[in-house]
This record gives structure tokens, sequence and C-alpha cells, in this order.
């Protein structure tokens, strides 16, 4: 008894269920005739259930194909929306940047309408006098 391994009674069992099968399969149409399979497809309707299956599976596959056609299509219209819309942006002598506000030379700061930040020339203190700290806190306390 200890001689056998457990792979060695795996693999016996495999193939005596392979062959089991087998023989099924070989046989199936008079397993189909006899008495026993009749009662227990009236009883269970086993036939009509697996063409049941077979059928919705079919279906479903075919809904899945669909659907990823259809998608396949939306996607190549929408690229080709895109890619003339990218060929008609680049075909125009409009820039697209145009808007946007690029400093360059640091004399033309002079001439804009804000303030810098970093204004040397203020001679005012940045910090609060105590009168103003408690205006301050009374207007954040009301």
């Amino acid at each position: 008894m200890g001689r056998h391994s457990f792979l060695e009674g795996l693999a016996t069992f495999t193939v005596a269920a392979v062959t089991a099968a087998g023989i099924c399969y070989l046989f199936k149409d008079e397993i189909k005739g006899t008495k026993t399979y009749q009662d227990l497809n009236d009883k269970y309707d086993v036939d009509s259930k697996i063409n049941l299956a077979a059928d919705k599976a079919k279906n479903a596959a075919s809904k899945a194909k669909d659907t990823a056609f259809e998608l396949k299509d939306k996607a190549f219209v929408v690229k080709d929306d895109l890619m003339g819309k990218y060929n008609q942006m680049k075909g125009s002598e409009e820039n697209l940047f145009d808007d946007d506000e690029i400093i360059l030379d640091e004399s033309d700061v002079e001439e804009r309408d804000y303030v810098r930040v970093d204004n040397e020339d203020d001679d005012s203190d940045p910090i609060p006098s105590t009168d103003e700290k408690s205006d301050v806190d009374n207007i954040v306390l009301d």
C-alpha cells in the first residue's frame, strides 16, 4: 500500500474517468433512447434547458459582437472629426496663442495696468500698527 504515490492514484482515476466519458459519448444516442434517460429528461427537462442555454449564449455573443462593431464605428467617426479639426487648426494662419500674455522685456511692465508684487519703492511699513490690528480684530469679531 505504501508503495503507490498520490500522483499514480490520481493518474489512474483520471484515465478511468476519461474512458467512461468516452464510452458515454460513443453510445450517447443509445443512452438517450433508454427509459431511465427519458424519465429523467421528462422530470428535469434537461435537453430543453441545454438548448435554451446554448441559444442564450449565441444571442449574447452576437449582441456583444454587434456592440463591438458599433463602438468601433463610433470611434472612427470621432477620430475623423478630431483629425478634421486638427487639420483645420493646423492649416489656419491664426495663432492659437494670441491671447496668452508672455512678457519678454521688462520695459513693457511699466505700461501695464497692474502693480508689481515686489514693489521695492514703497516706504510703508508692511507690519500694521497696534491700532490697525485692533481695528481688524474688531471687524472680524463683529
